[in-house]
């Protein structure tokens, strides 16, 4: 992907992407756990999360940046939101009574180990990635996976697809 667009030169960056993109999807899901942390009415938790998620952080990015550059770095990143995510999930156990991990998140990481799983195939099996018109197909060839895997298990979507569908078009999909 990343020689595809930018040049041979940039072929290496590939693992930074990969991870830096990791880090983000980590980053997104987080993001409505802290909320309830923030609704509990308990300023000092956040603070305390973020704190601890820190001082694992830190030492964590200097060990693995020393031995693996900036990809270490990029891993301690990772570690560090998947542990922030960890502590929201022990504090929703505690002050909400159980878990906060909902089902549509469940089914779109289900949809998206599948479109993985498929991409990864197809690429070292059929064709390598050598042209904007072969980026194109796996991009377009994973999105489509994805997105029927999604369409095929996740109630909760198809509705919205079906919904978005009469809507838009006047044809009721949803009976």
């Amino acid at each position: 992907l990343m020689a595809t667009i930018f040049g041979a030169s940039f072929g290496s960056a590939a693992g930074a992407l990969v991870g830096m993109t990791a880090y983000q999807a980590l980053h997104v899901y987080r993001l409505p756990f802290e909320a309830v942390a923030e609704g509990t009415d308990n300023p000092d938790l956040i603070f305390r999360t973020n704190v601890l998620v820190f001082i694992v952080y830190a030492p964590l990015a200097l060990l693995l940046g020393s031995q693996f550059g900036l990809l270490g770095v990029i891993g301690a990143s990772i570690f560090g939101e998947a542990a922030r995510i960890t502590a929201y999930q022990i504090v929703a156990r505690r002050w909400v009574g159980g878990m906060l991990l909902p089902r549509p998140v469940l089914e779109q990481v289900v949809s998206a180990v599948v479109m993985f799983t498929t991409i990864s195939i197809v690429v070292s099996n059929v064709f390598t990635v050598k042209s904007w018109v072969h980026l194109a197909a796996i991009v377009g060839g994973g999105a489509s996976v994805y997105f029927s895997m999604l369409f095929a298990i996740s109630q909760h979507f198809r509705h919205t697809v079906l919904v978005a569908i009469d809507n838009t078009f006047g044809v009721d999909l949803t009976q």
